[in-house]
């Protein structure tokens, strides 16, 4: 019984297991990515940061992740830990489904990477700490020959901070990243998909009522009509909404996308891009004139900016006629705009969200009218 380990042969049965399958998952858990990934025509899309990250450059961060693990295994000599090799094994599929996370909760994925970079600072604080208890054996089984690479053998041996370092970035990143990739695949699923409406509005310019001109189309927003509608003839339907706005604002025209949001954000104006972007997702089980409130509140944010855009502030007409109230009072709520998640009251109260929800609230009685005919509404 000298030396006997509880469970000692269920440990080494165990770990003969994931010796083999270990390599497998380095093959099969990027493969499987690059199949959801390229089996759906989609972007991830970051509001937070108006940031839209294309599958093609995800594809090229799953190979360039686990190329560099790939070259890390082939300089090892075999002794690194299975932890290692586990966290290596689902670094590059967890990094991309962390990118979908950040585009649903940026505050806390942004919360998660200071807590890592925070973890990696005291990391690097500890040097001497790391370096003394290397000499007293402690971290040389755990550290060197275990986890990361032995030094035997090689003429340089990798110092204690620079075994630690990687460590970190392999073990540490993967963890950190794990409970938001389980949700991801579990709660949210990737279907990420950015689609863009195709159809465009008939501007008909012998006939004032434009939204009457297309007459046709707009009869879809009928709640009737609008369940049997998929979801990219709804984006078609709303390019349409977008155009007629356009056109009606005087501005130049804007696209409609939908795509994936962060939680109860359904909708939101990039100027940069010139493009409303909706989340179908979070609409579903509205009524169709809620898709439309959207559309025209972010059209009007639009016409905002353009205003904005328009002027020249170096005019002192522009710094402070009488005229130009309304464009100031814009530009510095745009200049220090304040999101919801700041201040709910901050943001409501602002300037712009003001005058956008009032224009969709009067503009939406124009779209009753043609949908509904016929209707009274109180």
């Amino acid at each position: 019984m000298r030396g006997y380990k509880p469970f000692g042969g269920m440990r080494r049965r165990l770990g003969a297991v994931l010796d083999a399958i270990l390599p497998l998952l380095r093959i099969v858990l990027p493969a499987l990515m690059l199949y959801m990934l390229t089996g759906h025509a989609h972007k991830v899309l970051i509001p937070a940061l108006d940031v839209e990250i294309s599958v093609s450059a995800m594809c090229g961060v799953i190979a360039a992740l686990h190329g560099a693990a790939g070259w890390f295994g082939m300089r090892s000599d075999g002794r690194r830990g299975r932890l290692y090799e586990l966290c290596c094994s689902c670094l590059a599929t967890e990094t991309v489904l962390f990118m979908y996370f950040m585009g649903r909760h940026f505050v806390l994925s942004a919360v998660l990477a200071a807590v890592f970079l925070g973890g990696l600072f005291m990391l690097l604080a500890s040097r001497k700490d790391l370096e003394r208890a290397s000499l007293r054996g402690r971290l040389r089984r755990g550290m060197r020959r275990d986890m990361i690479l032995s030094g035997e053998g090689k003429r340089r041996p990798p110092s204690v901070l620079r075994v630690a370092v990687r460590r970190y970035f392999a073990v540490g990143a993967a963890l950190m990243m794990a409970v938001p990739s389980v949700v991801m695949l579990t709660v949210y699923g990737i279907d990420g998909v950015l689609q863009r409406g195709n159809a465009y509005a008939v501007i008909d310019r012998a006939q004032e009522n434009q939204i009457a001109a297309n007459r046709d189309t707009i009869g879809l927003l009928n709640d009737r009509r609008w369940v049997e509608l998929s979801d990219q003839e709804k984006l078609d339907v709303l390019q349409v909404v977008a155009d007629i706005e356009a056109d009606y604002l005087g501005i130049q025209p804007v696209s409609v996308v939908n795509c994936r949001m962060e939680e109860h954000t359904i909708g939101y104006y990039s100027h940069a891009q010139r493009r409303v972007a909706i989340d179908l997702a979070q609409h579903e089980g509205k009524s169709a004139l809620s898709y439309v409130r959207t559309v025209l509140h972010e059209c009007r944010h639009a016409f905002q900016h353009d205003c904005v855009d328009s002027l020249d502030w170096s005019d002192p007409e522009v710094q402070q006629g009488i005229y130009f109230m309304q464009a100031r009072e814009w530009k510095r709520n745009q200049d220090g705009y304040v999101t919801a998640e700041e201040s709910l009251s901050g943001y409501y109260d602002q300037a712009i969200e003001q005058d956008a929800r009032d224009y969709e609230e009067d503009r939406l009685y124009d779209y009753r009218d043609q949908i509904y005919p016929g209707v009274t509404w109180e």
